[in-house]
């Protein structure tokens, strides 16, 4: 295992740095353990966001299997974790939907699940002191595990899928910073909640995949968002189908990452793929962190992919931190 103190989190090996090339072509890429001095508690199905206005990465809410849900907001600036004091705070859940709203320039949290069992549909937004709720006129119907992501062409937050109780959805909206507006693309993904979804910069489109499906299992196909329709993607190669994996783009590599999940057998995985555009490939790490799913990923910026906590098992809740390096 590497281990990376706090304030070490951009320095790359020395063979990274130098652009080498294993044996067999494969870009240099690996996972580094953070250490900072404070983190949040152990928990899973947080929000995470990073915040681009003022530098850093956003992490809300969260479970950690006991009741009540968490309701705390940290703050991380590639060193360091820091517990926010916001003067107001959405209520205490696991699995929002949460993105950085680029062209309003706050990060915004909808939905997830209350320790009562309760969905929600409300909507705040961060200003990097405290949170705003949000009074749309129009709101999607309360969800856990839908998953939001801001698309540059449209200046919109766009959001796919969770599930209200049972029933899993397949509806996709859009959210402007006054309200949202629900889309009526040609195609879509089937419906499901718990999946990956992020923005790939180089090839300007969203890519989500896997998830869970009604009446349970998982799926492992791989969608695209290109401004206006979801397109269904053949890739020659994929992972295995998971729920719960995190997803973030790379900008040393130009790619999507994807890492872990949970798969149909209950067991939690520690496999790293990135996207390319046409197909997924499976990275030789060497290191990475231990199997889990439901741990809140995000891009820092022009930095480095970033994880934070998920669970094991069921039962094992993690509260590391890892950064992910390529060259």
């Amino acid at each position: 295992m590497v281990l990376l103190a706090a304030g070490a989190l951009f320095t790359a090996p020395a063979e990274a740095r130098a652009g080498h090339v294993p044996a067999g072509g494969q870009p240099f890429a690996t996972w580094v353990e953070i250490l900072p001095a404070a983190s949040p508690p152990d928990r899973a199905a947080a929000g995470i966001a990073y915040d681009a206005a003022r530098e850093e990465v956003v992490l809300f809410g969260g479970t950690h299997g006991r009741p009540p849900q968490l309701g705390d907001t940290w703050t991380f600036d590639g060193g360091s974790w820091k517990e926010e004091a916001p003067l107001r705070s959405p209520p205490y859940r696991s699995g929002p939907a949460m993105a950085y709203d680029a062209a309003r320039r706050r990060v915004v949290v909808f939905g997830g699940v209350n320790a009562h069992l309760g969905y929600l549909n409300d909507t705040w937004s961060w200003d990097g002191r405290t949170w705003t709720k949000k009074r749309p006129p129009t709101s999607p119907t309360p969800r856990f595990g839908a998953r939001m992501v801001y698309d540059p062409g449209s200046e919109l937050v766009l959001l796919f899928g969770g599930n209200l109780g049972e029933q899993t959805l397949d509806d996709t909206w859009a959210w402007d910073g006054t309200t949202w507006t629900l889309l009526h693309p040609a195609t879509s993904p089937p419906a499901r909640s718990q999946f990956g979804m992020a923005y790939d910069r180089l090839n300007e489109e969203i890519v989500l995949f896997g998830g869970t499906p009604t009446p349970g299992g998982q799926l492992g196909d791989t969608w695209t968002w290109s401004g206006s329709n979801w397109h269904d993607e053949d890739p020659a190669w994929a992972p295995s189908p998971r729920n719960g994996p995190g997803m973030a783009f790379d900008p040393d590599l130009g790619t999507v990452i994807l890492f872990g999940g949970g798969n149909d057998e209950s067991f939690d995985l520690r496999d790293t793929w990135k996207w390319d555009g046409e197909t997924w490939r499976q990275l030789d790490t060497g290191r990475s962190p231990p199997p889990r799913s439901h741990a809140a990923m995000t891009s820092r910026g022009e930095g480095r992919p970033l994880i934070f906590g998920g669970v094991r098992l069921l039962f094992d809740y993690r509260g590391d931190t890892w950064a992910f390096l390529s060259r």
